[in-house]
């Protein structure tokens, strides 16, 4: 009889057989969780959506956040769906086309479901907000402060900001249907404004007023 064929050597076989099948199961495991799952895993972070994109062409379909797989040769494109406030800067004027100061602070988030076109049209979340938003923000605020003198501003202002706020959202509507986007895709919520700033003339002939009285 061989040696290799006693019971004893068959029983050490029989083990080493034993202690091999948790360790093959443990690198089954490791390729999978550390190789090829991180290769089709796409992990969305919280406030956030995104789309994939290949060879310049985006798909249609949406992720929100949480983890999803695609195929690995895919980009993902993510996009924030948080309320932001964009504060801007500007320097419109009134009726009297006296220049002002006026700090605007609008609440802006983009529809989930409008992410690929949006994708498609500007690239990413800031090259939007840079083309669209923030010319629309000067625009909308030198069309209605244009319309009142300072003392109508200051007792107005209440007014003016929710003529800002309805441009606004207009004039950004627009510049998404000329580049065939749903008019939707981007939301404006509230609008503030601080405060107007004046020249010291205007600041003078304001005070001037108010003693008066």
């Amino acid at each position: 009889m061989n040696s290799y064929d006693t019971p004893s050597n068959q029983n050490t076989y029989s083990i080493f057989e034993l202690a091999k099948r948790p360790l093959i199961v443990t690198v089954i495991f490791f390729v999978l969780q550390v190789i090829i799952v991180p290769l089709f895993l796409l992990e969305v972070p919280v406030g956030y959506g995104a789309a994939t994109a290949f060879g310049g062409s985006v798909d249609s379909e949406v992720y929100l956040s949480g983890p999803h797989f695609v195929a690995p040769w895919k980009k993902a494109l993510y996009w924030k769906l948080q309320t932001v406030v964009l504060p801007r800067d500007t320097t419109p004027t009134d009726s009297n086309n006296q220049p002002i100061t006026a700090k605007v602070l609008p609440q802006v988030w983009i529809e989930p479901a409008a992410i690929p076109a949006l994708a498609r049209n500007y690239g990413d979340y800031e090259s939007m907000m840079r083309s669209v938003v923030e010319p629309q923000i000067n625009q909308a605020t030198r069309g209605k402060t244009s319309q009142r003198d300072p003392e109508h501003l200051i007792w107005e202002r209440n007014d003016v900001v929710v003529g800002i706020q309805q441009a606004l959202q207009a004039g950004i509507s627009e510049s998404l249907k000329v580049k065939g986007v749903q008019t939707d895709a981007v939301h404006v919520g509230l609008v503030s404004i601080p405060q107007f700033g004046f020249s010291k003339a205007v600041r003078d002939t304001l005070e001037k007023k108010a003693e008066s009285h």
